[in-house]
């Protein structure tokens, strides 16, 4: 099957755009980034096991449910930009409420960050 100039600057616009989110969600790794910002928090060790948990939780369970949709989509792509906003908007939910919440009620912001984990990584998982 050949290329159609359309087909491959979507295949190339995807590859860099989820290579770029790769190397972005890098610097706030579930395994170090995330659990220090919770603890700098002063989260409980539950909430900082949590994350990685969180995460996983995420980006397994709702492709479950999501692959019949996927899979009876005649055009995917639609599909796929309609959510990656999804997955990319809690970082800035996120790096808004370090600047602005932390300090003044880090609870919330512990709430909000475990909130803003599972959107990322349960839209994603679509």
């Amino acid at each position: 099957m050949a290329l159609t100039p359309g087909l491959r600057h979507n295949l190339v616009a995807l590859g860099v755009d989820h290579a770029v989110f790769m190397l972005g969600l890098s610097f706030a790794s579930q395994a170090t980034i995330l659990p220090a910002f919770a603890a700098h928090l002063g989260a409980p060790n539950v909430v900082i096991g949590a994350i990685p948990a969180v995460m996983t939780l995420g980006w397994f369970l709702p492709s479950l449910f999501a692959a019949g949709h996927t899979e009876a989509l005649a055009r995917k792509l639609p599909f796929v930009v309609r959510y990656t906003i999804w997955e990319r908007a809690p970082f800035l939910v996120l790096a808004f409420a370090a600047f602005l919440l932390a300090e003044r009620a880090p609870g919330v912001t512990l709430a909000l960050l475990l909130l803003m984990l599972l959107t990322l990584t349960g839209v994603g998982a679509c």
